[in-house]
């Protein structure tokens, strides 16, 4: 299997773990752990947990964790701005910008987080990646995270991995205002 930029990695290992998926979910939390090794710590409950689980139980995790009695959203928009129409014009910004980078977002909307990781592994380098990263990414972190604490539930691990390595790759002194008005408009 060809090594993947990690944010596919993460991308992948915050996507919901189809049948026979478990090989590239733990490919994905070691290559993220290697290339980032203040991420590997955070990251070792959920591997364990793939390795010792069955998929089954693996699919229940990952559903309660996002989807039935979710522990939170992975649809930043909506953590960010919730049914406002803020959200709205989010989603009409980020489906451009995921055309212009022959993104597909499958059946889940533009603002899924791993819609969003994968984005950025495709536009790294530009300004863009940073302004996503620093004005909604990183934010929606900030409010994904607290809902982990008192659970115990090892998705949480990854999101703080991922909150690391953004924190890493787009440091705080280029970090512009925390939310701009009209962003990636």
């Amino acid at each position: 299997m060809a090594q993947r930029h990690p944010y596919e990695s993460f991308a992948r290992i915050l996507s919901y773990p189809w049948t026979g998926d478990r090989a590239e979910i733990e490919a994905a939390l070691t290559e993220v752990a290697a290339a980032y090794p203040e991420a590997g710590e955070a990251l070792a409950p959920l591997r364990d947990f793939v390795r010792e689980s069955s998929e089954q139980r693996l699919q229940e995790l990952y559903t309660h964790t996002f989807e039935i009695h979710p522990v939170c959203y992975l649809d930043v928009g909506y953590v960010l701005f919730g049914e406002d129409y803020k959200r709205g014009e989010l989603l009409v910004h980020l489906n451009r910008e995921h055309e212009k980078a022959e993104n597909r977002c499958g059946t889940e909307l533009a603002d899924h987080l791993p819609n969003l990781l994968r984005l950025l592994a495709k536009i790294q380098e530009s300004e863009l990646a940073g302004e996503l990263s620093r004005v909604f990414v990183e934010p929606a972190l900030e409010k994904m995270l607290p809902g982990f604490k008192e659970k115990g539930n090892v998705y949480g691990g990854a999101l703080q991995a991922l909150q690391r390595v953004l924190r890493k790759d787009f440091p705080a002194e280029a970090r512009g205002p925390e939310r701009r008005e009209g962003a990636l408009s």
